[in-house]
């Protein structure tokens, strides 16, 4: 799946969609859009970032969601991610090690990496276990 990197993103946001496995969240959340719309949440999945916490893997399912998948580096950097842009690539560092590598797209100039997600299947998860943050 590929995500946009986004630094004004406070949580991961994925384009909800039936193969992705999901579950509810704890609370539904709103988030309000530059054009003043308000999109709202109430499933979760987790997405498969190397060495990432699963408070912080955790990613929010919008069926609205046109812009693309959005990969917060806020919530990467508060799990100890270095976050490196150069002019054609993205580097996520985490205990000196290189976890993550994306490139910038010529044709909006956005960084983007992939991750792979999980596909759907019955999970023994427990989203009242989850901190949200």
């Amino acid at each position: 799946m590929e995500c946009i990197v986004d630094s004004g993103c406070t949580s991961h946001y994925i384009k909800r969609n039936s193969s992705i496995q999901q579950h509810e969240a704890a609370t539904e959340i709103a988030v309000m859009l530059p054009n003043g719309q308000c999109m709202r949440s109430s499933k979760v999945t987790n997405l498969n970032i190397p060495n990432s916490s699963q408070t912080r893997n955790q990613a929010h399912l919008f069926k609205d969601l046109t812009s693309g998948n959005l990969l917060s580096v806020g919530q990467l950097c508060n799990d100890g991610y270095d976050v490196i842009f150069t002019k054609n690539n993205v580097t996520f560092n985490k205990n000196n090690q290189t976890m993550l590598t994306g490139k910038r797209q010529v044709h909006d100039g956005m960084w983007t990496v992939t991750l792979h997600h999980h596909k759907k299947l019955i999970s023994s998860y427990n989203t009242n276990q989850l901190e949200m943050q």
